[in-house]
């Protein structure tokens, strides 16, 4: 069994590019995440999306007088779309 330790990822930025660089620092520092994991994150999502996979799954969440009530799924919202104009069975 080979055991995985921390590798590095060096990256040649070309001149043309360099906006991106200072755009990826001034998102890091709003929302206060390393650099590294910004880069990490984007890369997986587009491996993903490469290989065909979906993005994952997020759940909305219902707020009634500010507390929340249920997440709201895809799915209930297409239902109540096709209850109107179907109507309910």
């Amino acid at each position: 069994m080979a055991i995985m330790s921390d590798m590095q990822l060096n990256v040649h930025v070309a001149k043309g590019r360099e906006n991106v660089v200072r755009e990826l620092e001034y998102v890091a520092r709003e929302i206060d995440h390393p650099k590294s994991q910004l880069v990490l994150d984007a890369i997986e999502l587009y491996l993903r999306r490469r290989r065909g996979g979906r993005p994952a799954k997020v759940e909305l969440p219902v707020y009634a007088e500010m507390d929340v009530v249920a997440p709201l799924r895809r799915a209930d919202i297409y239902e109540e779309r096709s209850d109107g104009r179907f109507g309910s069975a």
